[in-house]
């Protein structure tokens, strides 16, 4: 399973991302969690894992919260239905 530390190994890197980019591998995560028809992920419990990730780092999910909505915004991921 792909993991943004792959992609960013600090949190500065994900802090200085191009928004384009780091929406392409909020994406990429997204897509090697979600396997099964039946899978899920909310944007809250994604941040979470974020800032775990990078110790604690604030900026790092706020900058994962930006590229979270514009796949929002744009079409790429949605709300669950139920």
């Amino acid at each position: 399973m792909a993991t943004l530390k792959d992609f960013y190994p600090t949190a500065t890197q994900i802090c200085d991302a191009p928004l384009l980019d780091l929406s392409q591998h909020v994406l990429r995560v997204l897509g090697s969690k979600l396997q099964r028809p039946h899978d899920t992920e909310c944007a809250h419990n994604f941040l979470l894992s974020v800032q775990t990730d990078y110790d604690g780092c604030e900026l790092a999910a706020l900058a994962c919260s930006e590229a979270w909505c514009w796949l929002y915004s744009n079409g790429f991921i949605c709300q669950h239905p139920a």
